[in-house]
């Protein structure tokens, strides 16, 4: 004579919900005495509890404990997801020596369906230059060599006596939010076994090519990787990305060996009637690239996992 387990399948519910919304999946077991001399005690739901928690072999192990998967990876990847975050246990209504189990698992189940949790969210804002030039053009794909031997700015001088004006500068930032399984080490879900990289060695480094049919090479800049714990297997990684027309380049004056600028341009402001003031203003003025480093955008796992880039581009559902 021992305890028994069973589970009531006629009792499951299981709801399943958008990514990076957490799903639910609910069972319900029966378990019993069947020896009939055996008289509960008060404390008996909690004894249930201790055996369910302490369980290793059947018929306890039958019930996964709090904090375990109700699935081998191996076996089932998606329902492998859920894991135990509640057990309620009750005694029978009707039944001596009989106890109703309620367990209850939680998972965003990351590569479930057909459209993943992916959200892009793009804000335009300014960024303030410092210019003393107003440049015909910029350096290929945003690269500079300050020390050749044709450094300098070709374009209008644009500042009085070296003091520069503030130019603005406008900028789309986009920042890309998606769910990470960890114990796959895999986003996309396009690819199997293919360990994520640390996408930390690329923040700060521009784009070696055209990336999303927007921006030529250089303009987009990798500025930021934010992780945030969701459960205790997954994870959301939240990407930002900035678009700058001007490349994110500076400008800075060449200074002359004492320290002053070299006022080289003359030009008046002001017309008749009034008398024109003579004014001197410096072109001795370079770039400069404080994101000199550039990788791949389109390479897999360089920014973005897997998948997450077309739906970055095209968002998820297309309507028609």
């Amino acid at each position: 004579m021992a305890w028994q387990v069973k589970e009531q399948g006629k009792d499951q519910s299981l709801t399943i919900s958008r990514e990076m919304d957490v799903s639910m999946f609910q069972r319900t077991f029966i378990v019993w005495q069947d020896d009939p001399a055996y008289a509960g005690t008060t404390e008996s739901s909690w004894n249930v509890y201790l055996s369910v928690r302490s369980a290793s072999t059947a018929p306890w192990s039958t019930i996964e404990k709090v904090g375990e998967r109700i699935a081998l990876g191996s076996s089932d990847f998606l329902k492998a997801q859920f894991i135990v975050s509640d057990l309620a246990i009750s005694p029978h209504p009707d039944r001596a020596n009989t106890y109703i189990v309620k367990q209850t698992s939680r998972a965003p189940v990351v590569g479930g369906q057909a459209y993943r949790g992916t959200k892009v969210t793009q804000q335009t804002r300014l960024r303030q230059v410092q210019a003393w030039m107003s440049p015909n053009s910029f350096p290929t794909y945003g690269d500079v060599e300050p020390w050749n031997t044709t450094p300098f700015i070709s374009g209008t001088v644009y500042n009085i006596s070296g003091n520069p004006f503030t130019l603005s500068v406008p900028q789309t930032i986009y920042t890309v939010e998606f769910p990470v399984h960890r114990p796959a080490s895999d986003i996309g879900y396009n690819t199997t076994s293919t360990p994520m990289a640390e996408f930390i060695n690329n923040v700060g480094k521009r784009n070696d090519g055209d990336w999303l049919d927007v921006g030529d090479s250089g303009k987009f800049l990798f500025a930021g990787a934010e992780q945030r714990h969701v459960t205790e297997q997954v994870n959301t990684f939240v990407h930002t990305f900035i678009f700058d027309p001007w490349y994110h380049l500076e400008q800075v004056p060449v200074r002359l060996l004492n320290g002053e600028l070299q006022l080289d341009t003359s030009f008046n402001i002001g017309a008749s009637p009034s008398t024109p003031i003579a004014q001197r203003g410096t072109s001795k003025v370079i770039w400069r690239q404080p994101y000199v480093g550039k990788v791949a955008f389109d390479t897999a796992y360089n920014v973005l996992p897997p998948g997450i880039e077309d739906l970055f581009i095209t968002p998820k559902p297309v309507w028609p």
